[in-house]
């Protein structure tokens, strides 16, 4: 039986608190209310995973697709945060965990028109290793080989390009690379 492909996410995790059906977004200095506010999983990373999984998921392979994620958040939201991903079938023993600092957080604005804003604090996310990530990869003889990996810009940009070069380095095993170029960075246009 052949080993089942594997996927890499290496990217943001978030927590987002949403603010649902604002009567309109406000202007500087305005306070405006809403209909209800929750708070959810996010970073664009942990939906790229999340979304690999469902869909791998719906394909129903008798080998399955391993979806591995690799992101970095705060020690105190890892139960939360972590569960979260494992309950939609995203396997996430290489996050990387860190105190001091905060997982990353969005605030999103939703108005009646379902338009938004949103505000994102990276937090955690500026701590994403990829030093620490290759070192677990290549300290393992069991290295997992990726069939493909993806990445977007809510982390360090760097952390991503040697994660990228490094899953791409073997010959036998051709990883496809894919960047979701969002939030736009006007400095790598």
């Amino acid at each position: 039986m052949r080993a089942a492909p594997k996927v890499l996410v290496f990217g943001s995790v978030n927590i987002d608190v949403v603010f649902h059906a604002c009567a309109k977004l406000p202007s500087p200095g305005e306070t405006v209310s809403c209909a209800s506010c929750s708070r959810l999983n996010g970073g664009k990373g942990a939906n790229q995973a999340v979304a690999c999984a469902t869909v791998c998921g719906e394909l129903g392979d008798e080998d399955g697709v391993d979806v591995d994620f690799v992101g970095c958040l705060s020690v105190k939201d890892d139960a939360f945060v972590l569960g979260a991903l494992v309950e939609r079938g995203v396997e996430v023993s290489k996050c990387q965990l860190e105190s001091g600092v905060e997982t990353g957080t969005a605030c999103v604005l939703v108005d009646t028109q379902a338009e938004n804003c949103i505000v994102v604090s990276p937090g955690a996310n500026n701590c994403l290793s990829a030093e620490k990530f290759i070192k677990a990869m290549d300290s393992r003889r069991d290295a997992p080989e990726y069939a493909c990996a993806l990445f977007q810009l809510e982390t360090p940009f760097d952390e991503s390009v040697a994660v990228a070069e490094r899953v791409r380095r073997d010959k036998n095993n051709p990883c496809v690379t894919f960047l979701n170029f969002s939030p736009a960075k006007p400095e790598l246009a």
